[in-house]
């Protein structure tokens, strides 16, 4: 039987084994912490960005032999997510909008990053389902001289239901 002493001597070697495995195993983001996949609510309502890998896509034969295999790594990492009470006059053009994420970080990313913006209008419910997907790119000289703006960098989506 261990004494309270030997507990503790105990518990304080896991949560440093444990602080040396976490250490080991995260791999540091090119990104800065304003860019972030997940919400921290875990609760209804919270997101997630899924593992790509989870997925089953057309191989490269797939029109002649039916086979599906797994994806790879998205291209793409989900930025964020953000909910718009909004028509869908309003919801044009959401990138603009002081509010949006876009807008207040777009500066603060390199100038390589190029977006990916998903629109989706619930126009029935006024709401724009607003999905910023970054990727950082690596440009030839030619395409990004020509600008000092990373807003040439941007592709936005709009479905409209």
């Amino acid at each position: 039987e261990m004494s309270g002493t030997d507990n503790n001597n105990n518990n304080n070697n896991k949560e440093k084994d444990k602080k040396k495995q976490n250490k080991k195993g995260k791999k540091k983001s090119i990104w800065p912490s304003f860019v972030c996949s997940k919400s921290d609510d875990k609760s209804w309502g919270g997101y997630d960005e899924p593992n790509a890998k989870d997925f089953d896509v057309r191989g490269k034969n797939y029109l002649n032999d039916r086979i599906k295999i797994k994806s790879s790594s998205s291209l793409f990492k989900l930025a964020n997510l953000e909910l718009f009470d909004c028509s869908v006059d309003e919801s044009y053009h959401i990138a603009q909008n002081n509010k949006s994420w876009y807008f207040k970080y777009n500066q603060q990313l390199p100038n390589d990053t190029f977006y990916l913006i998903y629109n989706m209008q619930l126009s029935s419910l006024n709401i724009a389902v607003v999905a910023t997907f970054i990727i950082k790119t690596n440009q030839p000289s030619s395409l990004s001289s020509n600008s000092s703006s990373s807003s040439n960098n941007l592709l936005l989506v709009v479905v409209s239901s």
